[in-house]
């Protein structure tokens, strides 16, 4: 391995053990629930280990899960599997929600918690609060993964500037945002996991694609590269409902390496492989949905759970306020979008 390559994956391995390490100090030190919906995503999961199957979206039987009941199940599957073997009947019994808390505000002082605390939560972790921990260190390893991730997909971008990758793994690494949601319970981490994987072999094909030359008439499949493509994005699309951009992605990769090999039989296989792969395994969950809720996205059921926002036209006071509110939480915002970094 030449000296700079070498250099390169001894710097990785710094950025992640630090990014680990700061993880587990906030997982550590953030209070329980204390995260976007966690406490809706921790019931998800808990619903799941209790072996009760996947909720169903009810506006009259609302459960603990709340919204979070509509989302796909991977991460909720993956946490269960992790923590069933634990007694959290007393989850219910640390649910106590601060009557004042501020949730959404951050400009507003003072009750920045929105559930108050006990000293139940304290060590040694037991129950809830043990299965807690567990889940925040699976979301952890996924937050380790995507900065891992992010390296990789920089170096297929830029592989002469291998010094790229490292910056752009420490960035993404080192926003207390992503620490924060890295740290939490919550099935963001691993969409975005998945999404970033789906892109950096995306990237690994249009470039095998490139690279071909004289080879590129070929109707030759890349059949390895197709079928884990098409696992992550059955993966993804059973993750988040976000992650069904990346299948419209790469259908327009699909489509572009076509168009340049002059090969609607290369699509048309490529396309089967790596779409029917997907839908092997995320389609039934879709199915579910139309057959329950009559939307295969389960949004609609959603909705009746977390009611829409007010029917009127965003001017443009509006729209500055949610761009600055999108500026705050990628950056930093903590609680439930209620405690901003001192100034």
């Amino acid at each position: 391995m030449p000296f700079r390559r070498y250099w390169d994956i001894v710097l990785l391995a710094f950025v992640v053990a630090t990014f680990l390490v700061l993880g587990v100090v906030y997982s550590i030190t953030v209070p329980l629930w204390e995260t976007p919906d966690e406490v809706h995503h921790f019931f998800f999961v808990k619903h799941l280990a209790d072996g009760k199957g996947l909720p169903v979206q009810r506006a009259e039987t609302r459960g603990l899960w709340e919204q979070e009941g509509s989302q796909p199940p991977l991460y909720y599957a993956l946490g269960a599997a992790l923590t069933f073997w634990i007694d959290t009947s007393d989850a219910e019994s640390l649910v106590w929600v601060n009557p004042l808390g501020n949730k959404g505000t951050p400009e507003s002082p003072g009750n920045k918690n929105v559930f108050i605390h006990t000293e139940r939560e304290v060590w040694p972790w037991r129950g809830t609060m043990l299965a807690i921990h567990l889940l925040r260190g699976l979301s952890l390893l996924m937050g380790a993964g995507t900065v891992v991730t992010v390296y990789a997909l920089a170096h297929q971008v830029f592989p002469a500037e291998r010094w790229l990758a490292v910056a752009a793994a420490a960035t993404c690494a080192f926003i207390p945002q992503f620490l924060f949601i890295s740290a939490a319970v919550n099935n963001d981490n691993a969409a975005t996991l998945l999404c970033t994987l789906g892109l950096w072999q995306l990237i690994r094909l249009l470039r095998k694609s490139e690279n071909m030359g004289a080879q590129i008439q070929s109707s030759n499949l890349p059949t390895f590269q197709l079928t884990m493509l098409g696992m992550t994005l059955g993966l993804t699309a059973l993750s988040k409902l976000s992650g069904l951009a990346l299948l419209a992605l790469t259908g327009v990769v699909l489509a572009w390496i076509a168009w340049r090999r002059r090969s609607l039989t290369w699509f048309i296989r490529a396309g089967a492989l790596v779409f029917g792969l997907a839908t092997a395994i995320a389609g039934w969950w879709y199915l579910r949905n139309w057959l329950l809720y009559g939307d295969p996205t389960g949004l609609r059921a959603m909705f009746k759970v977390v009611g829409r926002r007010q029917n009127t036209p965003a001017n443009l006071q509006d729209l500055w306020g949610e761009f600055r509110g999108l500026r705050w939480s990628f950056w930093a915002l903590f609680g439930w979008f209620s405690i901003l970094l001192p100034t």
